[in-house]
């Protein structure tokens, strides 16, 4: 993929690749990507959660969980390819969404999936048979 066109899709640094691997030379799950993407259908959402935690925006087939966590965190839901495009067209078009989309991303962990949610009921049901 030319370069001008991954820093298009928001990412200088993939090595060619949309959705790289988590052991890509990224400093960080954000790096210097924009937004992610998910594509592949028969995960579940523990990705979008990632990146929701990191407060940038998804992408992704709209199946299982993803469904949810796209609707409550501000990820765009793609099923065909002009779907995808418009997305991805979307999202690197305009950094005011990315933003907003990527706060509500981190806001639905924080809110739903963080240990602050679930640690006192963790807690409380250890306790409970404990005793």
């Amino acid at each position: 993929m030319p370069v001008h066109f991954r820093r298009r899709l928001g990412c200088s640094n993939c090595h060619g690749q949309v959705n790289p691997r988590p052991r890509c030379s990224h400093p960080s799950i954000s790096g210097s990507c924009r937004f992610r993407t998910t594509p592949t259908r028969g995960k579940c959402g523990y990705k979008l959660l990632q990146y929701g935690a990191a407060g940038v925006p998804a992408i992704a087939d709209p199946v299982g969980v993803n469904r949810e966590i796209l609707a409550n965190g501000g990820g765009i839901a793609a099923c065909s390819s002009a779907e995808w495009k418009g997305a991805l067209e979307f999202f690197a078009a305009d950094s005011v969404a990315r933003r907003e989309a990527g706060l509500q991303g981190r806001g639905l962990v924080e809110r739903e999936y963080s240990y602050q949610r679930w640690a006192p009921e963790l807690a409380a049901m250890l306790r409970s048979v404990s005793t």
